[in-house]
């Protein structure tokens, strides 16, 4: 094993003793002590990798974040966000299946300045925003953008971190799909 492989390990077994025990505690109570016990690495080689526990959540919220960013670019680089289904969010989900287990965790850990929650719903709301299709669906209805495109997120959102959450489940794609379409048809109406 060379030194990046050692280098890398090392930072899964911190990263992993994080995601144990934020299960355990909340944040704030855990100390670097409790990191480096349960990932049974010494303090001077947690402070290698990270200058403190909250540099190692960063670290891992913008990793996740920049993958969801990455996911929905590439999927949205085949199709247009106003084709949005459900069927394509479970594509997206199916892609962030690998880190599932991370992800879940810290899209429910609520720490100032590092939330993945935030970022994903900023990144789906930033791609939506760009379409531009609830703009013109806003000019032609008379409603918000704005209140358009947060339902078009949240109901995005929903549908992926359920997903993440759950498990795959028909009657969600189907019902997501529902919504979406009654929300694109009252809009052409």
């Amino acid at each position: 094993m060379d030194h990046t492989d050692k280098y890398q390990k090392t930072e899964r077994q911190i990263e992993d003793a994080l995601l144990k025990l934020v299960q355990e505690k909340t944040f704030n109570q855990i100390t670097v002590r409790d990191l480096t016990d349960t990932a049974k690495v010494g303090r001077s080689t947690f402070y290698e990798h990270y200058y403190d526990k909250y540099e190692l959540l960063d670290n891992m919220v913008d990793r996740y974040s920049n993958l969801f960013a990455k996911v929905l670019s590439d999927r949205f680089d085949k199709q247009k966000v106003e084709n949005l289904t459900a069927e394509s969010l479970e594509e997206i989900v199916d892609q962030l299946a690998q880190n599932r287990y991370a992800i879940v965790i810290l899209l429910h850990l609520d720490v100032e300045g590092s939330n993945l929650s935030y970022n994903f719903r900023s990144v789906l709301r930033a791609a939506v925003q760009e379409s531009l299709f609830t703009a013109e669906y806003a000019q032609n209805t008379g409603v918000p953008s704005e209140y358009l495109n947060e339902l078009y997120t949240n109901i995005a959102y929903t549908q992926i971190e359920w997903q993440l959450e759950q498990g795959k489940n028909q009657r969600i794609v189907d019902l997501s799909n529902k919504l979406i379409k009654m929300y694109r048809t009252d809009l052409d109406d």
